[in-house]
């Protein structure tokens, strides 16, 4: 391997596609495939190779592997994160209105362990619920009266 001074950082990528028991890594940059059977030590590998072929030291070389995953799961995969998505969406529009019910008891005067009897929240919970509702009220005020107090133009 021959030494050089060159500290250039260089970002190689390959991709790597499972085929029967080993991995095929290609690294069209270098014109280079191989194979492995782990992709564990795959990253020094690539980069050790690209130190020789470009004449530069490993350190500054970085290496990312884009693993193809097969169609048929590939798809899967993207049925579950848009599932998933819209999973996040329901959860947080459940805990708005969560929010809102136990805001609207405690406006109407009811005690965290009145409304924990209605809920299955505890009252410390329900505490807290409530803290967060009025400090961000109160930070949403406050904004707002500093956009009243500031002269017009």
């Amino acid at each position: 391997m021959s030494e050089t001074n060159d500290t250039t950082a260089r970002t190689i990528t390959a991709t790597a596609t499972k085929s029967g028991q080993w991995w095929v890594l290609e690294a069209p940059e270098l014109g280079t495939t191989t194979m492995l059977r782990r992709l564990t030590s795959a990253d020094e590998q690539l980069a050790a190779l690209a130190a020789t072929q470009l004449g530069l030291d490993p350190a500054n070389i970085a290496v990312h592997i884009e693993r193809q995953m097969p169609a048929e799961a590939a798809e899967l995969w993207q049925q579950y994160q848009q599932a998933n998505d819209r999973a996040e969406q329901v959860r947080a529009e459940a805990t708005a209105h969560r929010n809102e019910a136990v805001m609207a008891l405690h406006a109407a005067s009811y005690s965290p362990a009145d409304i924990a009897g209605f809920t299955s929240l505890s009252s410390s919970r329900i505490n807290q619920i409530v803290r967060e509702a009025t400090q961000h009220a109160a930070e949403s005020a406050g904004a707002r009266g500093s956009e009243k107090d500031t002269p017009e133009q």
